[in-house]
């Protein structure tokens, strides 16, 4: 018999032998029919290892693939996550080095993509969470310099709401602009 644990290597060296044996085993005088017996019983057990072993190599080429796939898809995830936050960062810090002294609150709505008549509290913090969910520090990959980028917008992103949630409800963002609102002003020079 062959080990249950035998390598494929050693079955068809096992099956080889045996064959030979019993080819020799005609000339040595044994019963005709009982070696032909013998050769049809080996040739079934062969065929029925050969079988199991087809099915177990099919098995492992699935299992295999399916790891590829998953690892693919994992990576390629992985890859749109990096892309959506270096997008993300880019256009908040955007804002925040286009308006060193503050971003004006008709920018703020911009950000958050929201229309100043639409805009209500609910709204504001939904879209906040939007982007807080692709810009909070732990999910942001360590890449470069992505990460403390991606921190000063996640701070950021709060202290714009906070401005947006006074501004909706003390209700300036609805209010037209007066005529000639901020014309009389005086220069910052001459105050």
């Amino acid at each position: 018999g062959i080990p249950a644990d035998s390598s494929d290597q050693q079955v068809l060296d096992a099956h080889t032998e045996l064959k030979a044996r019993l080819a020799g085993a005609v000339g040595a005088g044994l019963d005709e029919e009982f070696v032909r017996s013998a050769c049809e019983r080996l040739a079934d057990r062969f065929d029925a290892w050969m079988l199991v072993k087809r099915e177990r190599d099919e098995k492992e080429r699935k299992r295999r693939e399916e790891e590829a796939r998953q690892q693919a898809e994992l990576e390629r995830a992985a890859s749109l996550r990096l892309d959506e936050a270096k997008r993300s960062v880019a256009y908040v810090n955007g804002f925040l080095n286009d308006f060193p002294e503050g971003v004006p609150v008709k920018h703020l709505f911009e950000i958050f993509g929201i229309a100043p008549a639409m805009a209500d509290t609910a709204t504001i913090k939904k879209t906040r969470m939007k982007l807080v969910r692709v810009l909070h520090p732990d999910k942001v990959p360590d890449v470069g310099t992505l990460k403390s980028d991606a921190t000063n917008a996640f701070k950021a992103m709060k202290s714009f709401e906070d401005v947006l949630a006074d501004v909706i409800r003390d209700g300036e963002h609805q209010r037209p602009p007066l005529l000639f609102e901020g014309f009389f002003d005086l220069p910052p020079f001459l105050s």
